[in-house]
């Protein structure tokens, strides 16, 4: 007998076993990926990838439920407090409650390997002309429904407003204005 894990449709018996499981707990899959699951209700996101779960909420407490939730359907290790994700170094600041991703480690080992690790590094400025493609209407961001902005508003993410889209050598923000 194959084991799930050999079957081709595995990934997606898998998921459907997923999504039965967080329905019941009120979780929604998004449109824009549906292995990501969102609580309409109290904002707590959960993301799958194969058999790993990332958990996030403001709200410990909720926190362990979900997760003793998921576990009493299916086995689960708990691993604590994330610091790495599928190559993604994950950074969390408890004083501000930002998270920083990055995968310097990767590109490090990317750089190491092609031989131009020690290299002499420059500074990257900001040039707006590098970035046409990017902007519309006289300079300010698109407002068409991109990947990234349905992402967003289906999060309950998109700000209002001008957003903050890049920070300068001298640390200065950069703003778009809001697109007419």
């Amino acid at each position: 007998m194959n084991s799930l894990y050999e079957l081709k449709q595995a990934g997606a018996a898998w998921q459907k076993k997923v999504r039965t499981i967080l329905v019941e707990y009120d979780f929604k899959p998004l449109t824009s990926d549906d292995a990501i699951y969102i609580n309409p209700k109290t904002r707590d996101i959960i993301t799958s990838h194969v058999d790993n779960f990332l958990l996030f909420s403001p709200d410990t407490g909720r926190l362990r439920y979900i997760a003793d939730a998921i576990a009493s359907n299916v086995p689960i290790n708990d691993l604590g407090a994330i610091d790495w994700y599928l190559g993604v170094r994950i950074i969390r600041s408890s004083e501000t409650g930002d998270v920083r991703l990055d995968q310097e480690q990767y590109i490090d080992r990317a750089l190491a390997n092609l031989g131009i690790d020690n290299m002499r590094s420059e500074p990257t400025p900001f040039i707006k002309e590098h970035l046409n493609h990017a902007t519309r209407f006289e300079g300010a961001a698109a407002i068409k429904a991109t990947g990234v902005r349905i992402f967003l508003e289906e999060l309950g993410l998109m700000p209002e407003g001008p957003i903050t889209i890049l920070e300068d050598n001298n640390g200065t923000k950069k703003k778009s204005r809001k697109a007419e």
